[in-house]
């Protein structure tokens, strides 16, 4: 079986997970070709693989011609069993072809009539899949494979690098700095928390300068950490005490499955995706969307050295591995490849 992956984007979750099934697929010897748009970060990403690449300009007006054209044009050349289109940019310029199966992966909630192009779905939530059947989609075409949240141990940053001190409590949040994400949230419960507690944020985005004038608006400017875009996300989660997950809208949210792999325990807003993963008070504590006090109240309860702590982190570590792992999602793909493949039906 051979798969060309086709992912346009700049560089955030989906693009990560976009590199690690691909490394996963290739780890059990599936053939693959990848096809992605000119981002510096999806080309160092893409090289990284060792995989055989194609990179093509898609542009919003001028050439995007040429840049379909180029597509189809490698497409041909590779005769892929599966052409796999991952969300509503690569999605709406997929194509059919006699022999290939082409198949897009939603995890978000697009337009369903932009996969028209598109003989499957594969979406990552149930929510999803109602999305796309509502929409307009055949049973029978649309299909559920979640993520998986697999990170390799490695050792802990030292705290020290981003200004934490070792008896700290570091509250991590990862994503791109947007008022969805709700990192506003965590910030404005900083005041109503211990002085002990501190705040770091990965990410880079447009709300940063908002978020750096509300922190220090209510006096805690020390207490949060902005730590830019960065690649170390497993020794970051190895280097904090909770996983902060406040998104007002989270499809998923992939990081849950990361915390829970490296056993940090996950406070998150109950957004689509979290409040399917998160069973409350077993394998992460939920709030409601920004509601401070309850993040308030969640993040006492996992600060005050009892049990809760290790509770959570046995539970989330067991259903990661059950339900979650990365043997687990990419066996899902291959067998769910090999039933759909060739299918050269509308």
């Amino acid at each position: 079986m051979k798969i060309v992956q086709f992912k346009i984007g700049s560089f955030g979750g989906a693009e990560r997970f976009f590199f690690k099934l691909i490394k996963a697929l290739d780890e059990v010897g599936i053939e693959q070709h990848i096809i992605h748009n000119e981002h510096p970060r999806m080309r160092e990403e893409a090289i990284k693989t060792g995989l055989p690449r194609t990179e093509i300009p898609f542009p919003k007006k001028a050439l995007a011609i040429r840049s379909r054209l180029k597509l189809r044009q490698v497409v041909a050349r590779e005769k892929p069993d599966i052409f796999f289109c991952w969300a509503s940019n690569a999605g709406r310029r997929a194509f059919k072809r006699r022999g290939m199966t082409t198949v897009a992966r939603l995890g978000g909630y697009a337009n369903p009539r932009r996969f028209r192009g598109c003989q499957h779905l594969i979406c990552n939530t149930p929510d999803l899949v109602r999305h796309c059947l509502e929409g307009g989609w055949k049973e029978n075409r649309v299909h559920m494979i979640s993520n998986f949240g697999e990170l390799d141990p490695v050792p802990a940053i030292d705290r020290a690098s981003i200004g934490v001190d070792d008896d700290h409590i570091l509250l991590l949040s990862l994503g791109r700095l947007e008022d969805i994400k709700g990192f506003q949230d965590v910030i404005s419960a900083l005041p109503s928390l211990p002085e002990n507690i501190v705040y770091a944020i990965a990410g880079e985005g447009p709300m940063e300068q908002n978020l750096r004038e509300l922190a220090s608006q209510l006096g805690v400017t020390h207490r949060v950490k902005f730590l830019g875009w960065r690649s170390d996300q497993a020794a970051l989660l190895a280097a904090s005490d909770i996983c902060m997950v406040p998104s007002h809208h989270e499809p998923l949210g992939n990081v849950v499955l990361e915390a829970w792999c490296l056993k940090v325990p996950v406070i998150a807003a109950r957004a689509e995706g979290p409040s399917w993963l998160i069973e409350d008070g077993v394998t992460g504590l939920l709030h409601e969307i920004g509601n401070i006090d309850q993040i308030c109240i969640c993040i006492s309860q996992l600060t005050e050295g009892n049990e809760l702590e290790r509770d959570l982190i046995v539970s989330a570590f067991h259903d990661w591995h059950s339900k979650f792992s990365k043997k687990e999602i990419c066996d899902k793909y291959i067998e769910k490849f090999q039933n759909i493949q060739p299918d050269c039906n509308a």
